[in-house]
């Protein structure tokens, strides 16, 4: 496994000391400082118990914040690449010695193993010592106080004991978080990169959607981390169940059982209720994935949505699944704080039920005994508390890595291509060859589908429907996409491949390049392989970083290349030239220019094989024949290169070496283009219907005759590269706020949770069930001290002599002898005497009221049940009601923006407040704000017990205070700087994934899957710095407050000591079980306060967004337009200004034309002219700069955006199609009936398509159409518009990625249906446009020509006339 040099390296470590001999070094006190590396790998003992080793840090991040660049890199031992290495090695061999039993679980066991034990032998010795003190010390503390004539001496004793005890016990918690952390680190770390990695290996059908992966790397990574660092804290209930119940069985007998019993009871309610949580878990996970898995789609298609005014009915659909996740998320909260509560309520019920059956029974109880129970049994409950948590995190954990596991179960791609070639002449052969696309249906654990849910209509489980690509059934023969191919391709050949939509020709391509299911038959490709896809994936990177895609930059091959593929007038057109950063998936460039740059990649690669999917239908007629000739056939196949082009376009045809038709997925003809056409078969149909619209086209060989029009260019010499770099940046720098949570954000949070009056009446149901709970501890302290209920003053005033007493009153003799004395309450304090009398017991039980004294007990512990499910319920309504509220007006402010923000902002960084800080605020902060909330209450009350019973004590908070306060702020400071940093790091991250697996496929071909990954190494390292310095710096605060709550327990048990006779017995424990109380839960809440407002960054977050996110203008609309318009269609533009943003130049220039009425206009121009900014204008996604533009005689601009954009109607160039039904995609919103879908599917001739699928209307579209050809998805784009049957259409360049033959048929469609209506063709290819009634030619955002298409073309100076010619060679 792996590399033999890697694997010997540890065995040569171990000879020199062992393998864990880095770890060993921390057990040293002191390690000398080192400047190179994490101080975290040089830290002693101390340093690592204390995490002294992040002080600098801490203080540095206190006087202004660190940028992530100064931070000290990922510790080598806890990196991505070393921790997933040896993660996968474990996975291989537990799938190689137990197959279809492996587990994951187990594995990650076996990852953490030696650590877990170490934490797990510092816990041990944290629960003795947490029993030393808290049982032992304190129970011998309490009869000190019984005892009134004790010696001084052993009660200080007692004190340094406890000292003792306390220290021992904050070494030992905190160095089982130390390792715990770490090991939490790299299990994180290998697990992302585990699963990451593998979604790079899985064939394209199988990958999950981007958002499920966001899911598994993100907030999956974190929970199994939450998992490992608190997991272990479940051993501390089971130890100290079975040390306090013994103790406590000795201390008051069997009875005690009564108690522990009620801790069983409500420990197995507690299980019970988990199972129930991580059901509720994951059916919100599930929601969870189809929400974040929408949203992205929606971002992914924000343009339409808001072109067709879809917005407010995308909503409703986020919403529907958001309002069916929210049920899940609500109940599961309620059952998560109703559990919480369980474990504060613990303790109080058992020690009230243990003592009431001992008095009951007749025992007597002693303060001594009584209190050192409630301690114990506090104790227990303590460590009871945090296994909610733990088992919230372990649970969650759990379904994350189950989740996990099913994509690490997919079968990897099973590589057919075979290497074996007769010839080395003959590079690829296909030989009988049968494909298909790959099933879930084949996964080693049989898929990882995501059930159809009734909740949500558009939700849709591809394969168990039994579709595949191409719609194509898996249950029958038909799943295979191609049959029989049988074909030889020649090296330095140029094939030809064409065919009707949906026949097989990009299937082809993929066959080649391995991504298919080999049936029968065999495929050979010997040599490297470039790809261009379909639709061209461009990453958001500069221009030439995307096309030299991570090879060396060379510039005479540079220049070569991009000026074959006519981007030089683009690059001077460009503020700063091929330095411009191209947004996510090339939304600031055309088509043509996406696809350009596409082939530019391929071709600067310099791979043997050239597979070319269609990718010149992007471009327009005259470009692409440049590119034909300059790029196709000069710079790759003069240069022996082997390509196999793809096209639509039958004028190439003529110059390839072969043709192969394609049709019903099998090769129907192939040969020379003169051999077909003789054949006289399908392709002779197919080449006379396309030479008839051709109109005479001269057959000859294209020449270049394109003369460029260049603008001014950039003088290269007046701006460096850093500079054009600056000023080509198109994505905005993420916003990061400093020094503390904004006042708006809790405001927000505190209006969508219902108001003021709600948060105060939730706070109140807080201090009710905590009142609860600590007037139980009082009344049994008040109880006790009553004793027998004797008119006699017992142990009540200062005694001044204790002369006389006994002599078995000294405390050397035992703690165990109980006095009576008689006090002269009659003379003044100096002449108080004291007069031995004969021993009589003051017994509790004696007392004539201790009836009445156990009922008020009954009546507590009803109270606290129903105040805990009061607390519980209206908790989880408000914090969840006020997480949806954020989350509805997010999504409403996003959906609402402009198109400048889409194109300026990553998706990942939005999907990231949807995502990763949505989940925070459903899940985290909830649970920590529960928590706080309840233990500052409960901090209160016992400082309230304290000073009332030591009222000096008080005076010790003038310096506690001041020190915990400056703890408290230079610690908050510095853990939120953290949080932000985590979350900014976070978004790349995102990015990265999302990117990846849109482009999966162009990745795969170049082989570069390796540099994608170890680029989420570094990305994943980089979130890992501040990710793991946030909860070292959390440490950090602990371990400090643990000493002020140590010293806290100290100065009590002192005060009990020196004041011994000024205090009653029950008095002292209700102030040492109080002060032992602070000790477990004041550092423990102080972080946790810290920890949920350094998370409450996500509301900050969104909350950000919510209100600084530009939005499109918001206006009621003209109240009285006609319900008709616009009834005629007529179009002007006067003196129209357009530019995208400020400080870019105008795009279209003081531009006035007008269209008639029912006109059919053509649009044509070169790349950059402006052809699509018509459309922009028209739909208002960006609002001019001047002028004015009028449909009908209306200005939109004073229509609101829903009454303009529902009466117009677009068909884009890039199809865009939703997971959901085909019903879904061509009607999302139920507006039609299926007799008129099926009547708009045979106009735009897909009826037979959609027959012969299965489920008909009903059959599944998957992520992005992925299985649906391209052709396919523009029609059923095409079939939108008909349903629709606006007056004003613009189709833009719809008709690009399908035949011939169904461009003509759907030609005559839209001349026949849509003759009524205004109709605007934006063209790449000249003869779509040629039956216009007028052709408009633009050029640099200016109307060069605009007439008939006769008057043009026959004015050989017309701009047209020079388009057609250099088209037509």
């Amino acid at each position: 496994m792996g590399g033999n040099k890697k694997d010997n390296k540890p065995n040569v470590e171990f000879r020199r000391g062992g393998k864990y001999r880095n770890s060993a070094k921390a057990l040293l006190p002191y390690r000398s400082k080192k400047a190179i590396g994490h101080p975290i790998d040089n830290a002693g003992f101390f340093s690592t118990v204390f995490y002294s080793w992040v002080t600098g840090l801490v203080w540095k991040l206190y006087r202004s914040p660190v940028p992530i660049e100064s931070l000290w890199k990922v510790p080598k031992y806890d990196a991505a690449e070393t921790n997933c290495q040896r993660f996968v090695r474990l996975w291989s061999e537990e799938i190689k010695n137990r197959g279809d039993l492996a587990s994951l679980k187990r594995v990650i066991f076996r990852f953490i193993r030696t650590r877990l034990a170490v934490s797990t032998i510092c816990i041990l010795f944290f629960v003795l010592a947490q029993f030393a003190s808290n049982g032992i010390v304190v129970r011998y503390l309490l009869q000190y106080v019984e005892t009134s004539n004790s010696d001084l001496k052993a009660g200080i004793l007692l004190v340094v004991g406890m000292l003792i005890a306390e220290v021992i016990r904050l070494i030992c918690f905190s160095m089982s978080f130390a390792v715990s952390m770490r090991s939490g680190a790299r299990t994180r770390a290998a697990l992302t990169m585990a699963v990451f990695q593998k979604i790079l290996q899985v064939p394209p059908t199988e990958s999950s959607s981007v958002g499920e992966i966001v899911n598994l790397c993100s907030s999956d990574g974190d929970r199994v981390f939450d998992a490992i660092n608190v997991g272990h804290l479940l051993l501390t209930g089971p130890i100290m169940f079975v040390v306090g119940t013994t103790y406590v069985c000795f201390l008051v007998g069997p009875i005690a059982l009564s108690g522990c019993g009620i801790f069983i009871l409500i420990l197995l309610l507690q299980i019970g209720l988990m199972k129930v949580l991580n059901l509720l878990r994951q059916k919100a996970v599930k929601f969870t994935d189809q929400r974040v898995k929408s949203i992205n789609e929606i971002l992914s298609s924000i343009k339409l949505i808001k072109m067709y005014a879809w917005e407010e009915s995308f909503t409703k659909v986020v919403h529907h699944i958001r309002n069916n996740e929210w049920k899940y998320l609500h109940r599961a909260m309620f059952l998560q704080s109703f559990n919480m509560g369980l474990a504060g309520l613990t303790p109080y019920v058992a020690t009230i039920v243990t003592i009431v059956l001992a008095i009951l029974l007749g025992q007597n109880i002693t303060s001594s005994e009584a209190f050192t129970c409630f301690s114990m049994f506090h104790l227990m409950s303590f460590s009871l508390k945090v296994i909610p948590v733990a088992m919230k995190n372990v649970a969650e954990a759990g379904v994350a890595i189950d989740r996990a596991q099913k994509v690490l179960n997919r079968r990897e791609f099973i590589d057919y291509l075979t290497k074996e070639i007769k010839s080395p002449d003959v590079p690829i052969v296909l030989n009988q060859a049968t494909l298909s696309w790959p099933t879930e249906s084949s996964n080693a654990d049989g898929g990882n589908s995501v059930e159809k849910s009734d909740d949500v209509s558009n939700s849709i489980d591809v394969e168990k429907s039994g579709l595949t690509k191409n719609g194509l059934s898996t249950s029958t023969q038909s799943s295979s996409c191609l049959s029989n191919i049988t074909m030889e391709i020649a090296k330095g050949s140029l094939i030809g491949v064409c065919g009707r939509v949906g026949s097989g020709k990009s299937s082809l391509v993929s066959s080649m390049l391995g991504y298919l299911q080999l049936d029968d038959g065999s495929v050979a490709v010997s040599g490297s392989i470039a790809y261009c896809a379909q639709q061209a994936w461009i990453m958001n990177d500069t221009i030439r970083d995307n096309i030299t895609f991570g090879l060396q930059y060379d510039t005479e091959k540079y220049d070569r290349i991009v000026k074959a593929c006519c981007l030089l007038p683009d690059f001077d057109i460009l503020q700063s030239g091929d330095f411009t950063e191209v947004g996510e998936r090339g939304v600031n460039m055309s088509g043509g220019q996406k696809q350009r740059i596409n082939i530019a990649r391929a071709i600067y690669m310099d791979k043997d094989i050239y597979l070319l999917d269609d990718p010149l239908s992007a471009v327009d007629a005259h470009v692409g024949k440049a590119l034909f000739e300059n790029a196709i056939v000069k710079l790759l196949k003069n240069m022996g290169k082997t390509i196999v082009l793809v096209t639509h376009r039958l004028e190439y045809l003529p110059y390839c070496d072969k043709v192969v038709l394609m049709k019903d997925g099998r090769i129907w003809e192939q040969g020379t283009h003169d051999e077909l056409l003789n054949d006289g078969d399908e392709y002779y149909q197919l080449y006379k219907m396309w030479s008839k619209e051709k109109e005479g086209d001269q057959q000859e060989k294209p020449k270049n005759t394109i003369k460029e029009k260049l603008l001014p260019s950039v003088d290269d010499e007046i701006y460096s590269h850093a500079e054009k770099m600056k000023r080509g940046r198109l994505m905005t720098i993420e916003e990061k706020a400093k020094g503390a949570i904004s006042a708006e954000a809790y405001r927000m949070y505190i209006k969508a949770a219902g108001g003021w009056f709600v948060t105060i009446f939730n706070f109140f149901t807080f201090i009710l069930f905590i009142g609860c709970q600590q007037f139980s501890s009082a009344w049994m302290s008040y109880w006790l001290k009553q004793g027998s209920g004797r008119n006699v003053s017992t142990i009540e005033v200062i005694v001044n002599n204790f002369t006389g007493l006994p002599r078995e009153a000294n405390f050397s003799s035992g703690f165990n002898s109980t006095f009576d004395f008689t006090v002269s309450t009659s003379l003044t304090p100096s002449q108080t005497t004291v007069s031995p009398l004969p021993f009589v017991e003051d017994r509790v039980i004696d007392n004539p009221k201790l009836y009445f004294y156990l009922s008020v007990f009954g009546y507590t512990i009803a109270a606290s049940v129903f105040s805990m499910m009061l607390k519980a319920y209206v908790f989880a309504t408000l914090s969840l009601r006020a997480s949806h509220g954020l989350h509805n007006m997010l999504f409403d402010k996003i959906m609402h923006s402009t198109m400048e923000f889409f194109d300026t902002t990553p998706t990942g960084r939005i999907l990231n407040r949807f995502q990763k800080d949505q989940d925070m605020l459903d899940t985290i902060i909830p649970m920590l704000v529960d928590l706080v909330l309840s233990f500052w209450v409960l901090i209160l009350s016992c400082l309230i017990f304290i000073a009332y019973v030591f009222p000096y004590f008080l005076a010790s908070m003038v310096i506690y205070v001041p020190v915990f306060l400056a703890a408290f702020f230079i610690f908050k400071r510095a853990v939120t700087e953290m949080k932000r940093q985590d979350n900014i790091t976070r978004s790349p991250w995102i990015s990265h994934i999302t990117t990846s697996i849109t482009g999966i496929h162009t990745i795969r071909a170049y082989n570069r899957t390796k540099d994608f990954l170890v680029r989420f190494q570094e990305l994943l390292d980089t979130n890992s710095i501040p990710y793991f310095l946030y909860v070292a710096i959390n440490r950090w605060l602990v371990t400090r407050l643990d000493f002020m709550a140590i010293s806290l327990v100290v100065l009590s048990s002192l005060l009990i000591v020196l004041t011994n006779g000024a205090i009653q017995a029950a008095y002292a424990g209700l102030a040492i079980t109080s002060t032992l109380m602070l000790s477990l839960i004041f550092q423990f809440t102080a972080r946790t306060s810290v920890e949920a407002e350094a998370n409450f960054v996500c509301a900050e977050r969104i909350v950000h967004y919510i209100t600084t996110v530009p939005q499109e203008p918001k206006s009621a609309g003209k109240a009285d337009l006609d319900p008709k318009w616009p009834e005629f269609g007529s179009v002007r533009f006067n003196n129209v200004k357009m530019r995208y943003r400020d400080g870019l130049p105008l795009v279209l220039q003081d531009i006035s034309f007008t269209i008639n009425t029912c006109e059919k206009i053509g649009v044509v121009g070169r790349t950059g002219s402006g052809k699509s900014s018509l459309g922009v204008v028209l739909f208002r996604l960006v609002e001019l700069c001047g002028g004015s533009i009028e449909i009908d005689g209306v200005n939109i601009a004073e229509l609101s955006l829903s009454q303009l954009r529902s009466k117009i109607a677009i068909i884009p160039q890039e199809p865009v199609l939703f997971t959901g039904t085909v019903k879904y995609n061509v009607d999302p919103f139920d507006q039609y009936s299926e007799e008129e879908i099926w009547l708009a599917l045979e106009r735009t001739h897909l009826k037979e398509t959609i027959l012969s699928l299965p489920m008909k209307l009903e059959a599944p579209v998957s992520e992005n159409g992925g299985n649906f050809s391209v052709g396919e998805r523009q029609l059923m784009c095409l079939t939108r518009a008909l349903l629709r049957r606006n007056k004003v259409l613009i189709l833009d360049e719809a008709t690009a990625s399908i035949d011939a033959r169904t461009d003509r048929l759907v030609q005559d469609t839209v001349n026949e249906y849509f003759s009524d209506c205004t109709l605007i063709t934006i063209a790449h290819r000249l003869h779509t446009v040629m039956t216009c009634d007028r052709i408009m030619v633009l050029d640099q955002g200016t109307v060069e020509e605009f007439d008939t298409p006769d008057v043009l073309s026959k004015n050989p100076d017309s701009a047209l006339s020079k388009l057609l010619s250099s088209t037509m060679g």
